[in-house]
């Protein structure tokens, strides 16, 4: 019996908050492999987009005409307002009504995605300026080199990483490669941290040689990572049998 595929493409949609025309709003690529309920989807937008109103509970369209039933009413291309428990607001959700802010912009922002999923690998496109500037200026970066740590298991090895300069011009990129080779239990990688329990910024604190511990949604553990030595089993040695002296009979 042949298994049934689902081949419907992913919608890229974008989701603003309610009551708030100030958000740029957060993009989301939906399919149905990704979000295997209509709930799944509304849980990772909660976390995603940090609303006041807490937990989001109800997607509307811009002018509120119609509330969102589920995944198959969205439609690509399409911005929806997120919203709690609360009724919706009428405001202008436009992208004009930020300056400088169109959809084509509006598209750069970085997609959403599950917890247990990790998120897509970004690389950055070059841009006017970097094409207009001068050779002299563009340095040879060496790959860079480093370990990182699951938090909260100071006895693993660590994972070691070799990545290109390419690949390091982006904070997302480097995180969505180490999700692609680090499972964490709460799932994607979202952070680096110095083994003392600092928080990178970005990939620019990231230096050669160095060691971080990787966290998802938990903080960070403190622990002494790449400090334990793996424990040797000692073979305690058994005492030696001595061997008793047998008399011999004296022959008469």
């Amino acid at each position: 019996m042949a298994l049934s595929v689902d081949t419907t493409p992913a919608k890229h949609v974008t989701v603003l908050r309610n009551g708030d025309n100030n958000y740029e709003g957060r993009r989301f690529i939906v399919s149905r492999r990704r979000y295997r309920t209509f709930d799944s989807l509304l849980s990772d937008i909660t976390h995603q987009i940090s609303a006041p109103f807490g937990a989001v509970r109800r997607l509307y369209t811009p002018k509120g005409r119609r509330q969102i039933r589920g995944i198959d009413d969205l439609e690509g291309g399409g911005t929806y307002i997120a919203s709690g428990s609360e009724r919706f607001k009428k405001l202008d959700y436009s992208p004009s009504r930020l300056p400088g802010k169109s959809w084509a912009t509006l598209t750069t922002i970085r997609p959403g995605f599950l917890a247990d999923d990790p998120p897509p690998l970004i690389l950055p496109k070059k841009s006017r300026r970097y094409a207009q500037r001068s050779a002299q200026f563009y340095k040879v970066r060496q790959p860079i080199q480093f370990t990182v740590f699951r938090n909260g298991l100071p006895s693993d090895k660590g994972a070691r990483f070799l990545l290109k300069s390419r690949e390091m011009k982006s904070y997302e990129t480097v995180l969505s490669i180490i999700s692609l080779k680090i499972r964490l239990v709460e799932g994607a990688v979202r952070r680096l941290y110095t083994r003392d329990g600092a928080s990178l910024l970005g990939q620019d604190d990231i230096v050669d040689g160095g060691f971080y511990v990787a966290c998802g949604h938990r903080r960070f553990i403190p622990g002494p990572y790449g400090e334990v030595a793996p424990s040797v089993t000692r073979v305690q040695k058994l005492p030696a049998i001595k061997k008793k002296k047998v008399p011999t009979a004296t022959l008469r």
